[in-house]
């Protein structure tokens, strides 16, 4: 409270300084933090993302290829079969 009585000896603007300095710049600071800490989160999210894609794309490849082969085995199991 001694704060307050500082303060208001400057009269209003005093008072409003008080007021900016108890209520507002707090309010400013929890906001950017939380801005900060919600930024952190996206940009982990983000990079856990990046990952998963490059792990599937990776196994997109490999699947492909894997494909590609059992069709090269199955038409040479069919031409054996054929002769």
């Amino acid at each position: 409270m001694s704060d307050f009585h500082e303060y208001l000896s400057y009269g209003a603007p005093g008072l409003i300084l008080f007021a900016i300095v108890k209520y507002v710049l707090p309010t400013i600071k929890a906001i950017t933090s939380k801005a900060s800490v919600e930024s952190t989160v996206y940009e982990m999210a983000n990079d856990q993302l990046e990952k998963m894609q490059e792990r599937y794309d990776k196994l997109e490849r490999k699947y492909e290829a894997e494909k590609r082969e059992r069709r090269r085995l199955e038409r040479l199991l069919n031409e054996i079969h054929e002769k």
